[in-house]
């Protein structure tokens, strides 16, 4: 019985997560409306890596977002600081999804 039970029981845990995971997948596919500004919206609080237009790239988490630049703090390597990137100078926003 507690064989049986134990299986029921590691089905539905995976079932759920592979739900869940599902889920969030959804959630970092962009749409055909999206701007960088919206899409950095959805990831506040979020570990990101923006891809510059000078080639160089700033890794951390979003904070504030202005009508024209991102507050992307405790820099990767730079804890203690935050950079102010302007949305014209973002090429690419890279976003680790697993």
């Amino acid at each position: 019985m507690k064989p049986i039970l134990f299986t029921c029981l590691s089905i539905s845990l995976y079932a759920f997560s592979a739900a869940n995971y599902a889920a969030e997948a959804v959630k970092t596919a962009p749409s055909t409306q999206d701007t960088v500004k919206s899409y950095l919206m959805q990831k506040t609080k979020k570990a990101v890596t923006l891809h510059l237009v000078s080639g160089k790239t700033l890794s951390g988490t979003v904070g504030t977002i202005g009508q024209h630049l991102v507050q992307l703090k405790s820099l990767t390597g730079k804890e203690f600081y935050d950079a102010l990137v302007p949305f014209d100078k973002i090429e690419a926003v890279e976003v680790r999804n697993r």
